[in-house]
């Protein structure tokens, strides 16, 4: 957030900040939703047991959707800045390539060649991923050890590995049976996942809260994909608006605001959204 926010500050330096502060968030998160390594799209795809790119592709409308009403509600009427010098396309693509050698390499291994461990082609993708990175940012090979031991990457191994702890206790406690008893439906889970994404500001721990209790309630080893899909995106929107997301804090921070003016503004892409989310799955149901 506070690499973007210098981005979002040259729009117009008079703008209102607090359309800057969810212009910021808004946009800083839209890939973010469809990333293929991002952890919360990957321990989705495990529990689901649906192969993540299907995600991917899955997600693409949600974030189609959601982009044109940020521009309608967030861009269309901001006072655009008077470009300096000429676009630099290529240092723009060069740039990027340490983000995507990881997925296409994953996304090649996985589709073309039939390994029992799918997961190898995408550690074969972080590590060649990480030669470019280290060279534009010239940086030395063991500057990854101090890089490593700051952003503490041994967290994301633990966090599937208890995920997946929890879901066998889960399942083996009974609760299956009580949930099933309780009846929840679809539209019960996809508000529940609005409200977690906003309690908890993270989408990893609503997804591990609701995947398992779909899966029992419905008795099913796959989840529907539709059903991820309106539920992942009530999360996501969820995940966006709430004061615990530090993207939000950050942004309301660099541009000198609170969160309850920037949430006035940011509030109205995030209601329409789900309240749209919200319509099209009653459409769906009619259908």
């Amino acid at each position: 957030a506070l690499m973007s926010a210098p981005i979002v500050q040259q729009i117009d330096s008079e703008e209102d900040a607090n359309i800057k502060v969810s212009i910021n968030v808004w946009y800083r998160h839209m890939l973010i939703m469809v990333y293929p390594l991002s952890s919360a799209l990957i321990i989705a795809s495990k529990l689901t047991n649906i192969n993540l790119y299907i995600l991917v592709l899955g997600l693409v409308p949600s974030l189609i959707v959601m982009w044109l009403i940020g521009y309608v509600i967030l861009v269309r009427n901001v006072t655009p800045f008077a470009e300096q010098g000429d676009r630099d396309l290529k240092r723009a693509f060069r740039n990027l390539l340490p983000i995507l050698i990881a997925p296409v390499l994953d996304f090649i291994g996985r589709t073309f060649f039939n390994f029992s461990v799918p997961e190898l082609f995408l550690l074969l993708g972080l590590i060649f991923s990480i030669w470019p990175a280290l060279k534009f940012g010239k940086m030395k090979l063991s500057s990854i050890k101090m890089i490593s031991k700051k952003m503490r990457i041994w967290r994301f191994p633990l966090i599937m590995f208890s995920m997946f702890i929890f879901l066998e206790v889960f399942v083996l406690s009974g609760a299956p049976d009580e949930i099933a008893s309780v009846d929840l439906s679809v539209f019960l889970l996809i508000l529940i996942g609005f409200f977690l994404g906003v309690g908890t500001g993270r989408i990893q721990l609503p997804i591990s809260i609701i995947i398992p209790i779909y899966l029992a309630q419905f008795t099913v080893l796959t989840m529907p994909l539709l059903d991820f899909i309106f539920i992942y995106t009530s999360i996501f929107i969820g995940y966006l608006i709430t004061p615990l997301h530090p993207c939000v804090a950050y942004s309301t921070e660099y541009f000198e605001t609170g969160f309850i003016k920037a949430a006035k503004i940011l509030g109205k892409p995030v209601l329409i959204s789900f309240i749209l989310l919200l319509g099209l799955y009653a459409v769906f149901l009619v259908i």
